[in-house]
């Protein structure tokens, strides 16, 4: 698919080269990347490859959505260990189903092996953080608090995190508020709750430096309904910060500010002006 870069950057997913957990999906990272895997090593090196070639292609970010598929916490595994864990779950359970807690560690060791390349390379992450689509998920999974430790391990990494960490909104205000490489972002979560969106809206004015609230993201497959959820942002951001001047909180012109920032600005800076 050729985008016109006039108007869409590429953000990535590397997800797959994390949760590889058979022969099928070593082969499927050996066809992406070229490169033949038979170790943990090789498995790097293919992270390498894959993440060289995207940046070729115009890469401007990351984005990660492990929360559908595991809990969001991920400890800093020592390389023997994960070296051990890739011979368990590719040599020893060839034949059967890898035992969790060991497939656990290599995943966990590959992620922080993503944000690596991400911080050599001074991109953007964005990571899932909240309500899942579709039904019988697991929200726990999904509490930006997980993340704690590797945002702060990472500072030299932005970190944008997503759908306003719904249901868990005051953490990732927190969070945010905290760690000046964390960037709360509201998408889809007018949609998901208007009035949750603008609680959120109004809790992260009032915490989070306004340089770094993204106050907007379509989260469509079709431009029609990013169109329609871009009118919902305006109408809903502009009504948050009529409130905020309303009662005194904002001058006019701090608000015609913020208006530009969240809706525009801090979005072009975190992924680039080119």
């Amino acid at each position: 698919l050729k985008l016109d870069k006039r108007f869409f950057k590429t953000v990535t997913r590397f997800d797959y080269l994390v949760t590889a957990k058979n022969k099928n999906d070593l082969s499927h990272i050996e066809k992406v990347t070229g490169i033949s895997i038979n170790k943990l090593a090789d498995l790097e090196l293919a992270l390498e490859k894959a993440f060289s070639d995207r940046l070729k292609e115009g890469m401007v970010g990351i984005k990660s959505g492990l929360a559908y598929r595991r809990p969001i916490y991920y400890q800093n595994v020592p390389r023997s260990e994960a070296d051990r864990a890739f011979k368990h779950v590719f040599v020893s359970s060839s034949r059967g189903n890898p035992d969790p807690a060991t497939k656990r560690k290599l995943e966990d060791y590959m992620m922080h092996r993503v944000i690596r390349q991400v911080a050599e390379h001074r991109l953007p992450m964005q990571i899932h953080t909240g309500l899942q689509a579709g039904n019988r998920n697991h929200v726990a999974w999904t509490k930006p608090s997980h993340l704690s430790e590797l945002l702060n391990e990472y500072q030299q990494v932005r970190f944008d995190l997503f759908h306003g960490g719904y249901p868990y909104g005051g953490e990732l205000a927190a969070i945010s508020k905290n760690l000046p490489n964390v960037y709360p972002d509201l998408c889809w979560l007018h949609i998901i709750a208007p009035g949750v969106a603008k609680r959120t809206l109004h809790e992260l004015i009032e915490t989070v430096p306004g340089n770094k609230i993204l106050g907007y993201g379509g989260d469509f497959f079709h431009v029609e309904g990013s169109y329609a959820h871009a009118q919902m942002a305006r109408a809903l951001t502009a009504e948050v910060l009529a409130e905020k001047v309303e009662n005194g909180y904002l001058r006019e012109d701090e608000a015609f500010y913020l208006l530009d920032r969240i809706l525009y600005r801090n979005g072009r800076d975190l992924f680039g002006k080119g």
